[in-house]
């Protein structure tokens, strides 16, 4: 029997791929951040250099923990985040804070569900840019 395996997961198989994809994510959320048309986003200038200097410090600790064994622990924007891989942490930076895919597309949105809270960076994401919302984060647990 075949396991089904994701993209995410795939690449997180080959760390060389996993960096090169992480690389052009960033270059992704650059131009989209700062070009004429970003102008319905969260996020004043100063927070999209903030965001994008904090990409790139997370790039060169993935690309240094391709050799060197890196703490698991990562502080940014006033909070502090445990994970197992970095290299996944950085995946997950990326999509949520600087591509901003949770972003409310509505003004009426007064609750949140969280239904597989992972690393918790979403509810980071919204206790930061949606302080108001009342969250809920949902993740299994696993038996030690």
């Amino acid at each position: 029997m075949t396991k089904s395996i994701n993209i995410a997961d795939r690449l997180l198989q080959s760390k060389f791929v996993s960096i090169v994809f992480l690389y052009s994510l960033t270059l992704q959320s650059f131009l989209r951040s700062f070009s004429p048309l970003a102008n319905a986003d969260n996020y004043s200038i100063w927070t999209k250099i903030q965001i994008f200097l904090l990409e790139l410090r997370f790039m060169f600790k993935a690309t240094v923990s391709l050799v060197f064994n890196i703490n698991n622990r990562e502080a940014f924007l006033g909070f502090t985040v445990v994970f197992g891989n970095y290299l996944e942490f950085v995946l997950l930076f990326i999509e949520i804070f600087a591509i901003q895919e949770y972003k409310l597309r509505s003004a009426h949105v007064t609750s949140i569900i969280d239904g597989g809270s992972n690393l918790g960076m979403s509810i980071l994401y919204f206790i930061l840019f949606a302080p108001k919302l009342a969250l809920l984060p949902l993740s299994r647990v696993l038996p030690l």
